[in-house]
């Protein structure tokens, strides 16, 4: 190469241009803008965009200043070579928006744009927000709930939240009606899907989680500026149709939403590159207590689902009110309007009785669309007709934990240990992803747990270091009874997979597998439950693997802070050398603040006992 060509080579690269535009390559706006989000391990940045035609450059997914050399030079192509709609500048507003600012394109850029006009004007000073609907467990992707865009149309005030004129931007999986369960969750775990973002009507989706799957919501609005909210929405257009790399854990609903609010804030909402990604640790991070900044969620608005509206109506009767319910409509095929216990009350009790039967039919009606109980409903309805007219004098239905002040959903605990033979120990136990009975976070799914990934440690005296406990699941839905009403009953159940000690203090650690099944209902301020099932123990021989397990208990929530969990469990089986008979089960727990919890723990069986007493903080 001669002087002159070094010369001018590097003068080139000294100019203003190559230095901004070197600058420009590795912001945080532009990665963002391109979701180079993902990080290997040699420190390099990939797009978890899929879709080819999201990038101008062949090589844009890995490279994005080769990327934002290209965009440039398309952006600024002659706007008379196109038609409408058909220029970068329709294609990608958000990038030409952020470009401008930063003086790299030229201000003065304008294209035929009717499609994105239009869009940008539906959207003009609305405002958005996120939905959270609590877990499902008919899903393994929704266990730890589900997070959605929303947005409200200019005018319509934060009350008029139900209105039909509201939009969700939903992320989900591409997953083929075909696909079976386990193939599913392998898929989801391994990245063999992709992902798209999709809009619709709210209601539409109120429909779906509230209404079917009885999901409460809970919507919070973003306290965005009104540039923030233009170069947000912009970027949604984008997003159109685009596809993602999907994965259960880290590629989610709740990261990719978390991504698109770092893009419009420049605000950290989650660490490079997150173990996991939980729905929920998205209203955690943007509510965060102790920020310097102002949060970037307003109060949380409340949508009971379906299920919740019935129940409460059914609790907000009096005593004489629910026996005459009862009377009324004893089972599913008869309804006795005539019944003496109802035609004693005044009139206001008997609509407030009808109000609640024909809330509980609909719920019916959504959650076991197969039964026939359109004449009963018809019946109903006129009986209530045959009323006056009565306001809504039952108030909001109450939530114990609203999803803002639920605790994060991993913790780490330490506790002192004693044992038979007045041994003393240490045990350490961690969980990465969980909720328990005894978390009383009703924002999630209430009388549930969940449990992925769960280990115990524990050492005594001079003896090693042994892990206890490995958790690989254990999923708990104790769904009570609310009430005698025709379709109140619901099944109780559980299912796990860990390696622990086939018997208290044995020292025999193996592989265990539940199924169980059974009932559970409220008396009073405790929940009582009872589970019978399958139990498989990882043994020699077929007769010591299979065998029944019995367990039951019951779960108390004291008041606000205390909570406990008395159980007995046993486990039948043809031949047990090991068997040490029934195990008593006593766990308690006392909240100390947000995120710390004070833990106690007994077990007793027929002649050996362990207990602890210990904290637990979550993370």
């Amino acid at each position: 190469m001669t002087v002159f060509a070094r010369t001018i080579l590097l003068a080139a690269l000294l100019s203003p241009v190559a230095v901004l535009s070197d600058e420009l390559a590795g912001h945080p706006t532009w990665l963002a803008l391109l979701h180079h989000d993902r990080t290997d391990l040699l420190g390099n940045t990939r797009s978890a965009v899929v879709s080819r035609d999201f990038f101008f450059s062949p090589n844009g997914s890995k490279d994005p200043s080769a990327e934002l050399q290209r965009t440039r030079a398309m952006l600024e192509a002659d706007p008379a070579q196109y038609a409408d709609n058909e220029h970068p500048l329709c294609r990608f507003p958000a990038r030409a928006m952020w470009l401008k600012d930063q003086g790299f394109v030229d201000d003065d850029l304008h294209a035929e744009c009717s499609s994105l006009d239009e869009w940008l004007g539906a959207n003009k000073n609305s405002r958005i927000g996120l939905v959270f609907a609590n877990g499902y467990l008919g899903n393994p992707a929704s266990f730890f709930g589900h997070l959605l865009l929303h947005i409200s149309p200019d005018g319509l005030l934060p009350s008029e939240h139900a209105s039909l004129l509201e939009k969700s931007i939903n992320f989900g999986a591409d997953v083929p009606a075909s696909d079976g369960l386990l193939r599913y969750m392998a898929l989801g775990v391994t990245g063999g899907y992709t992902a798209t973002f999709s809009e619709t009507l709210f209601y539409r989706n109120s429909q779906v989680y509230a209404e079917r799957q009885m999901r409460d919501l809970w919507l919070y609005y973003l306290n965005l500026e009104q540039d923030q909210l233009d170069f947000l929405i912009k970027h949604l257009w984008e997003l159109r149709g685009v596809e993602f790399t999907y994965l259960f854990l880290t590629e989610n609903c709740a990261s990719r939403i978390g991504r698109l609010i770092e893009l419009a804030t420049s605000r950290e909402v989650l660490p490079a590159n997150p173990l996991w990604v939980a729905p929920e640790a998205i209203i955690l991070s943007l509510m965060a207590e102790g920020s310097v900044e102002t949060p970037l969620l307003r109060e949380g608005i409340h949508l009971p689902s379906r299920r919740s509206k019935a129940e409460h109506k059914y609790r907000s009767l009096s005593l004489d009110e629910r026996r005459a319910a009862h009377s009324v409509w004893p089972n599913r095929e008869e309804l006795d309007l005539d019944a003496e216990a109802f035609l004693s009350l005044r009139e206001s009790s008997r609509a407030a009785i009808l109000d609640s039967l024909l809330s509980h039919l609909l719920y019916l009606r959504r959650s076991h669309p197969e039964l026939e109980v359109a004449q009963v409903q018809r019946r109903l309805l006129a009986a209530r007709l045959d009323l006056p007219p009565s306001g809504d004098s039952i108030g909001n239905v109450p939530v114990a934990v609203p999803v803002h002040e639920m605790r994060p959903p991993s913790y780490i605990g330490v506790s002192g240990t004693s044992r038979t033979g007045g041994e003393f120990g240490i045990a350490v136990t961690a969980r990465a992803a969980q909720y328990d009975l005894l978390s009383g976070d009703s924002a999630r799914m209430p009388y549930s747990a969940l449990e992925i990934l769960a280990l115990d440690l524990e050492w005594f005296g001079e003896s090693n270091v042994k892990l206890n406990d490995l958790t690989l699941f254990s999923v708990t839905s104790l769904t009570p009874v609310p009430h005698r009403l025709p379709g109140g009953r619901r099944l109780s159940w559980h299912a796990s997979l860990a390696w622990r000690e086939s018997d208290l203090l044995f020292n025999d650690r193996i592989w265990q597998a539940e199924l169980l099944a059974g009932k559970s209902g409220r008396l009073h301020d405790h929940l009582v439950y009872g589970l019978f099932g399958l139990g498989a123990h990882a043994r020699s021989t077929l007769d010591e693997a299979l065998g029944f397990t019995i367990r039951g208990g019951v779960l108390t929530n004291w008041d606000q802070r205390l909570r406990s969990n008395v159980f007995l469990s046993d486990r039948f089986a043809r031949e047990d050398p090991r068997d040490s008979g029934p195990q008593l089960s006593i766990h308690g727990r006392y909240s100390l603040a947000p995120r710390t919890d004070l833990s106690f723990e007994l077990e007793i069986d027929r002649s050996n006992h362990q207990s602890s007493f210990g904290i637990l903080q979550y993370f």
